[in-house]
């Protein structure tokens, strides 16, 4: 009997934020930055490591902790 493996095809896309010029790779439930840092998907936003929410706000993101939107800057890093 022969066996056919099975593949499993992970979609990743890409999210460039341009004031801080990182590429953020969403890998479905988690999202990585570029130094590794992994966010995971809650919802429909994201929450740190360090247990701050980022939440989806029409067609970015906002830091809820910093007040950082990704209209006028990167809600994934940590200054406010």
């Amino acid at each position: 009997m022969v066996s056919t493996p099975t593949y499993i095809k992970i979609c990743m896309k890409n999210i460039f934020n341009i004031f801080s010029g990182k590429t953020y790779t969403d890998a479905g439930s988690s999202l990585i930055s570029p130094d590794g840092e992994v966010f995971s998907k809650v919802f429909n936003g994201y929450l740190t490591q360090d247990g701050d929410l980022i939440q989806k706000v029409g067609n970015g993101f906002m830091n809820m902790t910093t007040g950082v939107q990704s209209q006028t800057g990167d809600p994934f890093e940590d200054e406010e």
